[in-house]
């Protein structure tokens, strides 16, 4: 606060030394723009009631001009908009940068105006779901999903985000399901491990969809009424996965996720029945869909 009160110190001096200020009056819109030196004369365009959008354009009409971080903050204060500080803020940068590519960094007239960047989103990333399991394929009397109603699904990956739009994650899921009392399967289960590339589309400040696709293993298993086991895998299986993700805290995100995941039909099925195993084509195998909630934590 010091600060704030030595660049008012600083504006009065300034002032005092100048003798009378110009008198800045709200003129018509087809009258000249008016020559921008310095922050007071910011300052005294606001106090004649000049539209913001004059000054502005005055601003960049103007030569380039250098105002400290002090001077800034004093405007902010005093009712200059976060528009007006973050155009004095770069044209300070011009003024005062020997290089113009500095100048045009996007995130420079933020710093330079006290505004804390945005942190960066790359770094190891974890993540953890929960959610409901679904059985994807026929529901009725003899399909492949028949009697399998909705289960529990957990899940978490491993990976790394490269930037705000990439990242590379190693998936796992485990999912069960609800059997029906007629059910021919009294016990069901679904895993899968992939790998999973991922790219971010940001929708809003914090705000970003998620969509993945993903390659790797699936298994899926089940017991019927009479103690025949069945057991299916493949390495062919793929996931594709979409969902929305809120950024709680700069390492922190929560976000609603869904996932399908496909089980192909060409890879054998294996049919353990009273010791004996046997390995065919058999019949279908379902797919699975995962809804549910997603964490993720990313450590910088």
């Amino acid at each position: 606060m010091s600060n704030v009160f030595a660049a008012m110190l600083q504006l009065g001096a300034v002032a005092a030394v100048a003798g009378p200020t110009v008198a800045f009056a709200a003129s018509p819109a087809d009258a000249p723009l008016p020559t921008v030196a310095s922050a007071l004369d910011v300052s005294n365009l606001y106090e004649a009631g000049v539209p913001e959008g004059r000054i502005l354009a005055a601003i960049y009409a103007s030569p380039p001009f250098a105002c400290t971080p002090e001077q800034l903050e004093l405007l902010r204060i005093t009712g200059a908009s976060q528009p007006v500080i973050a155009t004095l803020a770069r044209r300070s940068i011009e003024a005062t940068t020997p290089d113009p590519r500095l100048a045009a960094h996007p995130q420079a007239a933020d710093v330079a105006a006290g505004v804390p960047a945005e942190p960066t989103r790359q770094g190891v990333v974890l993540a953890v779901d929960l959610g409901a399991n679904l059985c994807v394929g026929d529901h009725d009397d003899g399909g492949t999903c028949y009697g399998a109603g909705p289960g529990i699904a957990v899940g978490g990956s491993v990976g790394y985000r490269f930037n705000a739009w990439l990242s590379l994650t190693l998936d796992a899921s485990y999912g069960t399901y609800s059997i029906a009392d007629d059910a021919y399967l009294t016990e069901t289960e679904s895993m899968s491990v992939t790998f999973t590339a991922w790219v971010h589309v940001p929708l809003a400040s914090r705000v970003d969809l998620d969509l993945g696709i993903g390659l790797g293993r699936a298994r899926w298993a089940g017991v019927t009424s009479t103690e025949m086991a069945f057991t299916w895998s493949s390495w062919t299986s793929f996931a594709v996965h979409i969902g929305f993700s809120y950024r709680v805290t700069p390492e922190l995100d929560l976000g609603l996720a869904a996932a399908f995941v496909s089980q192909p039909v060409g890879d054998d099925l294996c049919i353990d029945d009273v010791g004996v195993t046997r390995c065919g084509e058999y019949f279908g195998v379902p797919d699975r869909a995962t809804v549910g909630t997603r964490l993720v934590y990313r450590f910088h």
